[in-house]
């Protein structure tokens, strides 16, 4: 019979992963909020001794003092600036997040740390050369594209300690999900849910070995991250890194400017951090390993189900349960989301409603959720749901199903629901949207 402890999924639920560290929710809010400015700065990381010592110790370094000490915060803040403040604060929250994770002291993290600090500040570089407005979320994303392996050496040591090194593509997905049943980007974006973060950073790391052809219309975030980890995983595989390039816009002639000003500001951040890297280019990085007696173990689909439903439980996010108090058009979505689950027992709701050029469905914000602002499906590009809105006709999706592409895989994940019921909102001959209800499988028509 399957025991639970053979399930990495419920590993993953039972297990005492660390916490993101409140300083860096705190910054997330702040940033998310467009309202971060010296003095919320100065007043956030007073309240955490450990930054303040940090960053007074970065002030005080010949980088950037100039003759006599800096001997307070206030002095400290403003000789260091606001971006490399936020760079620092992010930085090393998530490293003490790193290093708090089960077998992480025992483990030689030198090659993983410089791939995430690669990672971290190739995609603030292409965040900023193609206009993306949220250089620290880029940063962030870039860091944590891989905590999804240190979860699963966390709680599969014995399983994945070999491949915790191994070379990060395909392959290991491949292994991860034959072994484990669980790949390290499904695992990491698992964790970055259960921390509550209101942004697409989950899908970034969930997408970040998609081919380039899936992301075409994906949020920028992912598309980021997605050339991000191919450059910083990847750097000679030429003819991915001019796909990534694309898929963000960027030249050919980017890419080597990139890699370079990276290479500087990777050992300039781990010195900074007090992270020893030297000798993290000669760790090896074997192909991914998979026993070849390995055999799956027999799922019990009762304990796969209670399972499924815990974790559904833990993702699911109150999205578009209280939608702006606005006049008009607001007020309106509210009220009809809100009859939606009522009538139709749905879960969660998001309306998309087509926009001005009527060329792609938009989400509309709620109090619950603000990224949905931010996703798009193009309705020239196909899709279930753009198809239901073209045809005016309802649609019913299940995740696993061959139909579904990366829009539709993105608010299963957002509403934290099994399948999906598409309502096209329509008023006269003309189709104005559509309303998407998350409803569990067996509430679908045969």
């Amino acid at each position: 019979m399957h025991q639970p402890d053979q399930d990495i999924r419920h590993r993953l639920l039972v297990a005492r992963l660390p916490a993101m560290p409140q300083i860096l929710v705190k910054l997330l809010g702040h940033l998310q909020a467009d309202d971060l400015g010296m003095e919320e700065l100065a007043e956030l990381i007073a309240k955490d001794a450990g930054m303040t010592s940090k960053l007074l110790a970065v002030a005080n370094s010949s980088a950037y003092h100039r003759g006599s000490r800096t001997a307070n915060l206030e002095q400290s803040l403003v000789s260091l600036g606001t971006d490399m403040i936020k760079t620092l604060v992010i930085s090393d929250s998530v490293f003490q997040t790193f290093n708090n994770f089960p077998h992480s002291g025992s483990t030689d993290l030198r090659a993983f740390w410089k791939n995430s600090l690669a990672a971290a500040v190739i995609a603030r570089d292409v965040a900023r050369r193609i206009d993306y407005p949220h250089l620290e979320e880029a940063y962030l994303a870039g860091l944590l594209h891989n905590v999804g392996r240190l979860a699963l050496l966390a709680t599969a040591p014995k399983e994945y300690s070999f491949n915790f090194t191994a070379r990060d593509d395909e392959d290991l997905c491949a292994v991860e999900q034959r072994t484990l049943q669980i790949t390290h980007a499904e695992a990491g974006a698992w964790l970055i849910e259960r921390w509550q973060l209101d942004s697409f950073l989950a899908d970034a790391v969930l997408y970040h070995h998609e081919s380039s052809e899936r992301l075409e219309t994906a949020h920028p975030l992912i598309r980021i991250v997605r050339l991000a980890h191919l450059m910083a995983g990847h750097p000679d595989d030429t003819e991915a890194l001019l796909d990534g390039a694309a898929l963000c816009g960027l030249a050919p002639g980017d890419i080597d400017e990139m890699l370079a000003a990276a290479a500087r500001q990777v050992d300039r951040a781990a010195v900074h951090l007090g992270i020893d890297l030297k000798g993290a280019e000669d760790i090896p990085a074997p192909p991914a390993y998979a026993p070849q007696a390995y055999a799956p173990p027999v799922v019990d689909p009762v304990q796969q189900r209670l399972s499924e439903e815990v974790r559904n439980l833990v993702l699911v996010s109150e999205v578009g349960q209280t939608f702006a108090r606005q006049q008009g058009e607001s007020a309106l979505l509210e009220s009809m989301t809100r009859s939606a689950r009522i009538l139709f027992d749905f879960d969660n709701t998001v309306v998309l409603l087509e926009n001005p050029t009527g060329q792609m469905l938009v989400g509309m914000p709620g109090v619950a959720t603000a990224r949905i602002a931010e996703f798009a499906i193009p309705l020239s590009k196909g899709g279930p749901i753009a198809a239901a809105a073209l045809a005016r006709k309802p649609a019913y999706l299940q995740r696993g199903s061959e139909s579904l592409g990366l829009p539709e895989e993105q608010l299963l994940r957002m509403l934290g629901t099994d399948s999906l019921v598409c309502l096209p909102l329509v008023a006269g001959a003309r189709c104005l949207g559509v309303l998407v209800g998350g409803v569990a499988s067996w509430q679908l028509p045969a």
